[in-house]
C-alpha cells in the first residue's frame, strides 16, 4: 500500500520557470516511495500505464520494459512483514520491561522530536552523538535481522 496525500502538490521554482519544468516537479512530488508486488496485473491496477511509464508508483523500467526497482515478491513481502513484526515485539518487550531511553527520532536541531518534546531541557539529548547508521537490514538490531525470517 502507499500513501498518497489529499492535498494538491505545492512546488517551489523560479519566477520564469517553464509550465513544462513546474509540470515535472509536480509528476516527482506524486510519485510515492516504497515496495510494490512484482505482479504485471497488480501494477496496471495500481496504475494503467505502470509497465509503460510509470508516473506514481515507484517502480523504474528499462528500455526493453523490464523492472529494475522497488518491486517485491510476496515471499519477500512477507519475510519484510515478519521481521518488521519481530522489531515491533522487541520494542514493545524493552518498553514493558521499563528500558525507554532517550533516544528520539533525531535529525538535526531544527528537525526532530526534541524540538516538541516537554522534556527537552532535562534530557540533554542534542549533546550526545550518533553512533554510526542505522542497523542494517540483514543484520538487524541484535546481529540476526532478516535473514532468520526465510
Amino acid at each position: 500500500m502507499l500513501y498518497l496525500p489529499a492535498r494538491d502538490v505545492i512546488v517551489s521554482e523560479k519566477r520564469d520557470a517553464s509550465p513544462a519544468k513546474i509540470e515535472s516537479d509536480i509528476q516527482k512530488e506524486l510519485r510515492r516511495s516504497g515496495l510494490v508486488l512484482e505482479d504485471a496485473q497488480v501494477l496496471r491496477a495500481m496504475e494503467h500505464d505502470a509497465l509503460e511509464k510509470p508516473v506514481y508508483l515507484p517502480i523504474t523500467l528499462k528500455k526493453d520494459g523490464t523492472i529494475t526497482d522497488g518491486v517485491a515478491t510476496a515471499h519477500e513481502l512477507g519475510r519484510l512483514g515478519r521481521y518488521t513484526e519481530h522489531l515491533l515485539e522487541q520494542i514493545a518487550g524493552e518498553l514493558a520491561r521499563g528500558n525507554v531511553d532517550a533516544d528520539p527520532a533525531y535529525r538535526t536541531p531544527q528537525d526532530g522530536a526534541c524540538r516538541w518534546c516537554a522534556y527537552a531541557s532535562a534530557c540533554y539529548f542534542p549533546s550526545r552523538q550518533r553512533n554510526g547508521p542505522p542497523p542494517h537490514p540483514e543484520k538487524g538490531i541484535s546481529g540476526g535481522g532478516m535473514a532468520e525470517y526465510r
